[in-house]
């Protein structure tokens, strides 16, 4: 939080603070010496009254002035006396936002009287209680209390220019990385800055409709009033301000990819950096985002979210916020958490990271954890840890769940059969109603149009895609065709006799190769163990091997209503459907419990009971007897050949072979 009330912070306090962390951060970007500044008009008259507090003696000039907010140009050497007046007289340590141009400042101006009452470009409707219902229940007050311990203990400060700041912030990214393990289409990146902590990124694409964003954020950083924050050793927890946000946030993408959670709309969760000295991670992102066009249709900001100082248990900050999406997210917590009292309470101007997004024209909530002036009284000190909070994250508990509520309702279109979505017909991309929200599908008729009517694509040659009624030889720019080799990996049969053995194509044939302790064997001919067909070995567990040639070649042709390998899905939809995708809830041959546990299930915990079937069960990258999981299973156990010393009994050992001319058995 950038402001502080009703506290005993003495002056003195406010001074370091803005002398070490924002004439810094605001000075290194602008012209000698001046940089341009928005503050309340209650604030720059307060400048005028106070003679000689400026460097240059004169009074500051209003620039230019709209709905209660002044624009104005300062010298980055009179940055704390102007703190020291808005703590002096409004208990503040901030009550101004610095900006890099006065065109920048102005056009922040120019939306301010527009913002809060502009009506959203998305209309919004409680309607997936269905899907919020199931996530809910699965968030859990424990994993948040886990993150706020670790953020506030592990580090003495988060502040934004010291190794720690950095540190905490990729830990956040490896978080949320172990999170979204299982959902390759999920990203998770960080945002580097003109400072050493970076932001941090996580973005769920958006199915139906990817290029309408919203957002959900908190700050990354902490700092300590009247303290030398680049101090390594100056502690700053910062659990409440604000671990209990990126914590609440945190367990809030846990639930969502628990439960599979394909969002129609592009929902990104964001970790900004360096909010305690001017908003500047938030502030930078919310730039790029206008420069890119990006269509962000509602911000909600978690900022302080587990110390319950009033009656109510949660304050909608009713300021420098968009009313429709504040009385939105009241009806998320009427209709979902019932058993929680709301209010509305005033923060004041640029008070944290939601006013980088709505001072550019981007509709954005805040849900904070009481009245402000009732908030946490240990913020920005060494006392803001969990023993405040009562070592407990119960509060922050019901912040994760509004901002549960707000992703899925915010980034879903409601629906209630197949028909809402569409058709459910293959050419307009296969979408189905699920749990009250349309879940996507990929159909072939990109750059082309579907004919509802009968379920076809129609397009024209050129267009990069293969349609109904083109083929590779009437239009083969679209349809290509493929050569199929002598031999089909993948077919199901170890064609030995072209060539294939267990190390060019293991899924046909049978055998690993150095395998423990009877797999030394290699079907084919192939390897340092071959085995021919013959071998017994060669056709268990419903493998088949041959020796003979199997044919020699051909062609395959997209287009020719036939799906023949190696046309698939990506390379040849028109003739073998839509690829399968991540999220589809079919586990396809390509997909396996490691690469996609929404559609296959969770991997088993171990390699245990499992240790012969040559498949990385449990995702850690070894398989079967390399597996320490596996190290006392039977199959693995090495055993000791020299013990047979017949012929007889040394080949009854599938492990063991007998050599005749030393009359010893070694292994196979």
């Amino acid at each position: 939080m950038k402001y502080v009330s009703k506290m005993a912070i003495t002056l003195v306090v406010c001074l370091n603070l803005w002398m070490s962390d924002l004439v810094l951060a605001a000075g290194s970007e602008r012209g000698p010496g001046d940089v341009w500044v928005t503050m309340g008009e209650d604030a720059f008259q307060s400048l005028g009254r106070a003679p000689g507090l400026l460097s240059d003696l004169l009074p500051p000039v209003a620039l230019e002035a709209r709905a209660g907010i002044v624009v104005t140009r300062l010298a980055t050497r009179d940055l704390a006396a102007v703190s020291a007046l808005m703590h002096q007289e409004y208990r503040r340590c901030s009550g101004f936002i610095v900006h890099k141009t006065f065109e920048e400042a102005s056009a922040t101006l120019a939306r301010l009287d527009e913002n809060d009452f502009m009506p959203l470009a998305s209309s919004f409707q409680v309607g997936q209680q269905a899907l919020v219902g199931q996530i809910l229940p699965d968030l859990q007050a424990s994993e948040i209390l886990g993150t706020i311990s670790h953020l506030s203990t592990a580090y003495n400060n988060r502040y934004y220019q010291n190794t720690s700041g950095e540190q905490s912030a990729l830990w956040i990214r490896d978080l949320w990385q172990s999170y979204a393990s299982g959902r390759p289409d999920v990203t998770v990146e960080t945002v580097s800055h003109s400072f050493l902590q970076p932001s941090v990124i996580l973005t769920f694409p958006g199915a139906t409709l990817p290029g309408e964003v919203v957002v959900l954020g908190a700050h990354l950083d902490s700092i300590k009033s009247g303290a030398t924050n680049t101090d390594p050793a100056t502690l700053a927890p910062g659990a409440d301000d604000d671990a209990s946000g990126i914590a609440a946030l945190s367990e809030t993408i846990r639930g969502l990819l628990a439960n599979a959670f394909l969002p129609d709309r592009t929902v990104k969760f964001m970790g900004y950096a360096a909010e305690e000295v001017g908003l500047l991670g938030s502030g930078d992102i919310a730039d790029d985002f206008v420069s890119a066009g990006t269509n962000v249709v509602a911000v909600l900001q978690l900022d302080m979210t587990n110390y319950n100082g009033s009656t109510e248990d949660v304050a909608l900050i009713d300021d420098f916020t968009n009313a429709d999406l504040n009385s939105f997210v009241g009806s998320l917590i009427d209709v979902y958490l019932p058993e929680l009292q709301w209010t509305t309470s005033t923060c004041g101007y640029g008070c944290s990271d939601h006013a980088s997004w709505h001072n550019r024209g981007f509709p954005a909530s805040f849900p904070f954890e009481s009245r402000f002036g009732d908030h946490n009284p240990q913020i920005h000190t060494s006392n803001d840890d969990l023993a405040t909070l009562g070592n407990s994250a119960d509060h922050a508990l019901k912040f994760s769940k509004i901002a549960a509520a707000f992703a899925v309702e915010t980034a879903m279109t409601d629906c209630g059969l197949d028909a809402d979505c569409d058709d459910g017909m293959f050419c307009n991309g296969v979408e189905t109603c699920v749990s009250g929200a349309c879940q996507p599908g990929a159909g072939p008729c990109a750059g082309g149009a579907c004919d509802e009517s009968v379920d076809l694509c129609t397009s024209v040659c050129g267009d990069g895609t293969c349609n109904f009624g083109e083929d590779c030889n009437g239009c083969p720019t679209d349809c290509p065709s493929f050569s199929l080799p002598t031999a089909q990996c993948g077919n199901g049969l170890c064609e030995a006799g072209d060539g294939e053995d267990c190390v060019n194509c293991p899924a046909d044939c049978n055998g690993v190769q150095s395998g423990k302790p009877a797999n030394r064997f290699c079907c084919g001919f192939g390897g340092s163990n071959p085995v021919g067909c013959a071998d017994s070995a060669c056709t268990t567990s419903g493998f088949s091997c041959t020796e003979s040639q199997q044919g020699s070649g051909g062609s395959t042709c997209c287009g020719d209503a036939i799906c023949e390998s190696p046309e698939d899905g990506a390379s040849c939809a028109v003739d073998c459907g839509p690829p399968a995708f991540c999220g589809d809830s079919v586990c396809d041959p390509s997909e396996s419990s490691c690469s996609c546990a929404s559609d296959c299930g969770a991997p088993p915990g171990n390699e245990a009971g499992l240790c012969g079937d040559g498949v990385d069960n449990d995702c850690d990258l070894d398989v079967d007897c390399d597996d320490s999981d596996c190290a006392g299973d039977a199959l693995c156990q090495t055993f000791d050949c020299s013990t047979f010393t017949t012929k007889t009994s040394c080949n009854s050992e599938s492990a063991c072979r007998w050599i005749n001319k030393s009359q010893v058995c070694v292994p196979r």
